[in-house]
């Protein structure tokens, strides 16, 4: 049975969890992944229930397609019951990125991304 309170959690999740995709997608200016290929930025994928374990494409074949898709379901068809919800980039040099590795992007954009995203959605749900 749905009740108002679960789908308010519903909707806390698809916000900040879009939110943190659309943080780390922006161009590197904006706090986003660093881009030299675009294949570490076009692999943020959304999953519901356990993690995305491989990357999609290679560095030579870069498509959103995966992502956008997985952006849709969280969008329009997510629902507590499903499980939690995993934002993760399975690119083998992520990390290093993260730790700094990029003049693109501060050590830490990640995680920036995503207290972003969820100091909006506070913002948003405070008024």
């Amino acid at each position: 049975m749905e009740t108002a309170i679960s789908r308010a959690a519903e909707g806390a999740v698809r916000r900040i969890t879009l939110g943190a995709l659309a943080n780390l997608v922006a161009a590197p200016s904006r706090g986003g992944t660093p881009v030299d290929t675009g294949w570490a930025r076009s692999n943020w994928l959304l999953s519901i229930g356990r993690p995305v374990a491989a990357p999609v494409g290679s560095r030579d074949s870069v498509s959103a397609g995966e992502q956008q898709q997985s952006a849709a379901i969280i969008a329009t068809r997510y629902r507590l019951d499903q499980g939690p919800v995993y934002l993760t980039n399975p690119v083998a040099y992520i990390g290093q990125l993260n730790r700094g590795h990029s003049p693109q992007a501060r050590p830490g954009f990640i995680e920036a991304a995503i207290l972003r995203a969820v100091d909006d959605a506070a913002r948003r749900s405070r008024r």
